[in-house]
């Protein structure tokens, strides 16, 4: 697969200039944020924004840097998650970038299972001057091909990617990291 499209689910301190840095290398760029001054920013730019998370299930790449599992879960698996709006046969690669406890990731899991989606864990390293100059530390846990397939978006923010294993394995490195 080709990447053409990417959206951030969240785009605060760390999202947002992760963004700018996607959109830069020329993604096309969906944001969806709560704050309307950070919409508005993006759309000057020529990113689409939205309100409403649903709107970045057409997205290539989906990336989540949300502040809390119950967040993650909300976005993902919730009434009007984008489990229920990535349209049919479309397979996106979702990146929970943000820190998740396991048994949200198993959950999320098991929810795409039969989705085609592909979900990875990839919790990343580096503050927001890392964020802002690219210099971000990226672990991976889930599929090696997809996270191979997402690397050309990951290297917009990031020097150093680990693929570390299953679903997960991510998450573990970065505690240890940490």
């Amino acid at each position: 697969m080709k990447i053409k499209s990417v959206a951030f689910i969240g785009a605060g301190n760390m999202g947002a200039p992760m963004a700018r840095r996607t959109q830069e290398a020329g993604f096309d760029l969906i944001v969806c944020d709560r704050d309307d001054r950070v919409l508005e920013a993006f759309k000057k730019d020529g990113a689409r924004v939205t309100l409403d998370a649903s709107e970045c299930s057409t997205a290539d790449v989906i990336i989540l840097l949300l502040a809390n599992d119950n967040q993650i879960m909300e976005v993902l698996l919730g009434d009007d998650g984008l489990i229920n709006t990535i349209p049919a046969g479309h397979a996106p690669i979702i990146c929970i970038m943000s820190t998740t406890l396991p048994g949200t990731l198993n959950s999320i899991k098991d929810g795409f299972s039969s989705s085609g989606a592909n979900i990875l864990d990839a919790p990343i390293s580096g503050g927001i001057v890392g964020a802002q100059n690219g210099t971000l530390t990226v672990m991976l846990g889930g599929d090696e091909y997809a996270a191979k397939q997402v690397e050309p978006v990951l290297r917009t923010f990031s020097n150093r990617t680990f693929f570390c294993g299953q679903l997960g394995a991510g998450e573990v490195v970065k505690i240890i990291n940490n």
